[in-house]
């Protein structure tokens, strides 16, 4: 699912982008309005380009990274932007929200770009072993 609050590039990129298994949907107000009764798990990849980064948006943030990883499958990956406007590596407020995620596992990137862009991958989870 791509989710985009401009309803014009929502109709350019339904129509690049013709795939049976990708729903590209227009949503005004927020993107975690969208996932609002999607099924845990439901995703092996969430994608989400732009994510808040400035400290006063931090409450926001935080509730958009928990709805993505309650959306994602376990063994599923995350891939988050933030633009910063020049290159620079994720703060670590952002890398801190991250981290608290249950079961994550963040892959850096190799160099900064204008994007802080990182990916996360959701472990899967292994049953206790007896001793």
């Amino acid at each position: 699912m791509s989710v985009n609050l401009d309803e014009q590039a929502v109709r350019f990129a339904s129509k690049r982008y013709p795939l049976a298994n990708l729903s590209i949907e227009f949503e005004p107000t927020s993107p975690i309005d969208a996932l609002v009764g999607e099924t845990d798990g439901a995703f092996d990849a969430c994608v989400c380009l732009g994510v808040p980064a400035r400290p006063e948006h931090r409450a926001l943030r935080i509730d958009l990274l928990r709805e993505l990883w309650r959306v994602l499958a376990t063994g599923g990956w995350l891939l988050v932007g933030v633009d910063n406007g020049q290159p620079s590596p994720l703060s670590d407020d952002l890398r801190e929200d991250l981290r608290s995620l249950p079961g994550l596992h963040l892959v850096e990137p190799a160099q900064p770009g204008p994007f802080a862009d990182t990916l996360a991958h959701k472990a899967i989870e292994r049953p206790a072993q007896d001793p």
